[in-house]
């Protein structure tokens, strides 16, 4: 049926923060969906939607090759929003790389196209990308204004988003009661939305909040928490083990660290992230 193969796409779009298995199973039926009826821009969609969960499975090279791929798609069908959509898409993962400066080639790229949520949505990735070169105060400000546009779409998911990523600034910069009302409320959004995966990065979140108070006990059994929700969707992300040792190491526990710190120097291996891999050696 014309149309099935872009709505399945969607969806996928649409899930792939809560259900990432779920949600590559059905942007896989619908690439091949559309394929077949001769939708570019639901073809555009759907690698789209493989991009995001392969980029939330930290396979970077996967969601890197996907990204493109649909933005190729959408301008082929004249969808210049779908194209800009995954361009900010695109721009978080080459960030994570460390290839800042074709991130921010992506956001410029995609910012004439994008108002109201989509706006709200890009000014977030740019301040995934400043968080990247180490330009928080410019993080912070870029999520200050996509706040209101945002909250006015009334997508809870995206506002989760926000508000987990605006938190980890607020943290970084000192800002812990800040940054736990943040962490607090997208916890709630996130389980209203039934989302295990980013209420596992959240209880991350909230074990380093603990770590930074000086709360030892607290952060040890909030890491463990969150390694735990985490072994339920995926594999344990290095960045935990990278907080892990960080907080262990403060401690005075040396071999618990190293043990930690090992960890995610081989993740970062595997992942190929340049950027990560030296931040894990150090």
């Amino acid at each position: 049926m014309m149309g099935g193969a872009r709505a399945a796409a969607e969806a996928a779009v649409r899930d792939y923060l809560s259900d990432p298995a779920s949600a590559r199973e059905r942007a896989e039926a619908a690439l091949r969906a559309a394929q077949t009826e001769r939708d570019w821009a639901a073809a555009g969609i759907a690698h789209r939607a493989l991009g995001l969960v392969a980029g939330h499975l930290s396979h970077s090279g996967d969601a890197e090759d996907h990204l493109r791929r649909a933005i190729r798609f959408s301008r082929r069908a004249g969808a210049e929003v779908d194209a800009a959509r995954s361009r900010t898409d695109l721009a978080y993962v080459l960030a994570r790389q460390g290839r800042t400066a074709p991130a921010l080639r992506q956001i410029a790229l995609a910012r004439p196209v994008l108002d109201g949520p989509d706006g709200g949505r890009l000014l977030m990735m740019q301040a995934l990308v400043f968080k990247a070169m180490g330009r928080r105060l410019d993080a912070l400000g870029a999520y200050q204004r996509a706040l209101p546009l945002i909250r006015a779409a009334a997508d809870p998911r995206l506002l989760a988003e926000l508000l987990g990523n605006r938190g980890v600034i607020q943290m970084d910069l000192g800002l812990l009661d800040r940054a736990e009302r943040d962490f607090d409320e997208a916890a709630r959004l996130f389980e209203s939305l039934g989302a295990g995966l980013p209420t596992a990065i959240t209880l991350h979140n909230l074990a380093c909040i603990a770590a930074f108070r000086g709360d030892v006990p607290g952060a040890i059994a909030g890491f463990d928490a969150a390694e735990e929700a985490y072994v339920a969707h995926r594999g344990v992300p290095l960045e935990l083990w990278r907080d892990r040792c960080e907080m262990l190491i403060g401690a005075g526990l040396a071999a618990e660290a190293r043990d930690a710190a090992e960890r995610a120097v081989a993740l970062a291996a595997e992942r190929a992230e340049p950027g990560e891999l030296a931040e894990a050696r150090v």
